[in-house]
């Protein structure tokens, strides 16, 4: 398991938090369903030479945030879904750079806005996390010079899924297709990777969500008659 993001997430409350709106990991751990956006939860890779070792890197960094989860909360990880979205510089950073070490930097109206979405979701109603931000500088040099830094992004997320699902064959990941899709703004900074995520019910919360759908079926079949 992540011994290390363990250690963070057992040390989360004592940071300040590194997203207004979003939430601590500490915070999501003990059930506030809300997207985290720390520095310390991304996948590092800034020295990734080709895009296989950054997949890896990925794939490394999902798994002991799954690890983490269930240690945190003890509840299996019930289905997640893998995505990407645009973030650009705040207008009072020179430059409007992303610093990738400093979440404070980005303003974060896409992720916000994935997760308005998501949290709708049974795959995603518990949490989202950012897992990856990447800039002009994280694209290999060798590639860099013809693959812009949207391109590798949706490259990223396209080897997750794949791996994932046709590797993998998990069932609890709930993209539908592999259809590349868009990044939302075309003059971004940067794009982020994410996961978001749904833990599975204890018995009370499976009572209540059983109830909550007993209580939709008797009003659609109350307009029917």
């Amino acid at each position: 398991m992540g011994t290390e993001l363990l250690r963070m997430a057992n040390n989360d409350d004592k940071r300040s938090q590194a997203t207004r709106g979003g939430c601590s990991f500490d915070q999501l751990c003990k059930g506030e369903c809300n997207y985290v956006c720390d520095s310390e939860y991304l996948a590092d890779i800034t020295q990734a030479d080709t895009l296989q070792e950054a997949e890896d890197k990925l794939i490394k960094t999902i798994n002991e945030l799954f690890d983490v989860l269930k240690t945190k909360t003890g509840k299996e990880i019930e289905a997640f879904y893998i995505g990407k979205t645009y973030v650009q510089g705040k207008e009072k950073y020179k430059e409007r750079k992303v610093d990738l070490l400093d979440p404070e930097s980005w303003n974060k109206e896409g992720i916000s806005s994935r997760w308005g979405v998501h949290k709708e979701k049974e795959y995603g109603r518990n949490g989202m996390i950012v897992i990856a931000v990447i800039t002009r500088e994280q694209v290999p040099k060798g590639v860099a010079s013809k693959v812009k830094e949207e391109s590798y992004t949706l490259a990223l997320e396209q080897r997750l899924l794949h791996y994932y699902q046709i590797t993998k064959g998990d069932e609890r990941l709930h993209n539908e297709t592999f259809t590349s899709g868009g990044t939302d703004k075309k003059d971004s900074d940067g794009y982020v990777v994410y996961v978001a995520f749904s833990l599975s019910k204890d018995e009370e919360e499976r009572n209540i969500h059983e109830q909550e759908n007993d209580e939709v079926t008797d009003s659609i079949d109350d307009e029917q008659t």
